[in-house]
Formats: structure tokens, C-alpha cells, sequence
């Protein structure tokens, strides 16, 4: 097997797992939104969201890799991967916040719980902080993987529209509600259509590289 082709089945390879990556990662994300759930998995699907983001967004970079590297593509899988980070960041302290202070705040007398949900609020701040900054990268990174979907004839303009909508809504509306959610604004919260662009694109790219195995 010549560099060429070995290189080539290196990328194939990488944005397969990296597109069931992301259909894990979508999941582990609205998964997540069930408080139901038994504690352990509660947790795990909250702290490993960050480490499989970070893998579908380098199984999207080693897809559109296949077609030429570039600056915007670069730039793309830079700020996904910061997203991830940094959301991994934010489900961390915000578990962590929400143990600490509520076992104390459980513990301590009625007269009490006032101050301990007050000492709460104020923690939320940060976390509110470590949310946005990874909205944005997740919003900034769609938006750039779009305008290369846009000029990469296996995903089409369509999928770099549908990029240009969810992430932009979203960024402007987290613009505008600042330090606000939109949803405690009383806006539309557009994060989960923006975490089903994703989603869509994984399900693409597994079904482009399926076509070419079975057509070659």
C-alpha cells in the first residue's frame, strides 16, 4: 500500500469512529437532561460528554481532511474541540457544586437554606461563565464547518445553510440575552438545534463512506 492510499484509509477510518463518536455524543446529550437516571450513569453521561466531543470533532476534521486541509477547516476543528473542553469544564463544576452545596445545604437548619441557596446562585455565575464560552466555540465551529460543507459537493450547500441557522441563531441569541440564558430570558433556547447539526453531519458522513466502500 502506497502513502497516498495508506493516508487515505487512515482518514477514512478516523472519520468513521469520529462519526459514531458523534451520534454517541448526541445521545450521551439529551440522555443527560433525564434526572431520573441512577446516580452513576447520571454522572458518567455528564463528565465523558467532553472526550467523545473531542473525538467526533476530529473524526469530522479527518472527513473533509480527505478533500484538502485549510485554514477555515483547521479553525473549525479548533474551536470544537475548545468547545468540548470547555463543556466538559462546565458539567464538571456544575456536579461538583451541586453535591457539595446540597449535602450541606440538606445537613443544615431550615433557617438556613435561604443563605446555602444564595451561596448556590452566586456559584452558578461561573458556571453560567464556562457554559457560554463553550456555546460559543460549539456555535463559531458549526458556523465554520458549514461555509466547508459549503464548497465540499459530498455534504452540499444544504448542510452549509442548515450550519449557518443553527449556529448563528444560537450565537445571537446567547448575544443577546447576555450573561442571561435565552431560556431565562424567556427566548427560544436554540441549544438543541444547534447539537442536532451534529448529529445530522455524522449521520451523513457514515452514510458517504458506506456508498464508497460498497461502490469502489
Amino acid at each position: 500500500m502506497n502513502a497516498t492510499a495508506s493516508t487515505t484509509e487512515y482518514y477514512t477510518n478516523f472519520a468513521k469512529a469520529g462519526a459514531i463518536a458523534g451520534i454517541i455524543v448526541v445521545i450521551m446529550y439529551f440522555l443527560s437532561k433525564i434526572t431520573a437516571l441512577p446516580e452513576g450513569l447520571y454522572y458518567g453521561l455528564h463528565v465523558f460528554q467532553g472526550p467523545v466531543m473531542v473525538f467526533s470533532w476530529m473524526g469530522m476534521y479527518a472527513f473533509f481532511r480527505l478533500q484538502g486541509a485549510s485554514v477555515v477547516l483547521t479553525t473549525a476543528v479548533v474551536f470544537g474541540i475548545v468547545s468540548a473542553i470547555s463543556r466538559m469544564m462546565f458539567l464538571v463544576v456544575q456536579l461538583n457544586n451541586l453535591i457539595f452545596i446540597g449535602e450541606y445545604k440538606d445537613a443544615a437548619a431550615p433557617g438556613l437554606r435561604e443563605s446555602w441557596n444564595n451561596i448556590l446562585k452566586g456559584v452558578f455565575t461561573v458556571q453560567n461563565g464556562l457554559n457560554i464560552t463553550s456555546d460559543i466555540f460549539l456555535d463559531l465551529a458549526i458556523i465554520l464547518f458549514g461555509a466547508v460543507c459549503w464548497s465540499d459537493r459530498r455534504m452540499g450547500k444544504m448542510f452549509a445553510v442548515s450550519a449557518f441557522v443553527a449556529g448563528g441563531l444560537h450565537l445571537v441569541f446567547k448575544a443577546y440575552t447576555f450573561p442571561k440564558p435565552p431560556a431565562t430570558a424567556g427566548l427560544f433556547d436554540a441549544g438543541p438545534v444547534a447539537a442536532m447539526w451534529p448529529l445530522f453531519a455524522a449521520v451523513w458522513i457514515l452514510r458517504d463512506l458506506y456508498r464508497k466502500k460498497h461502490t469502489i
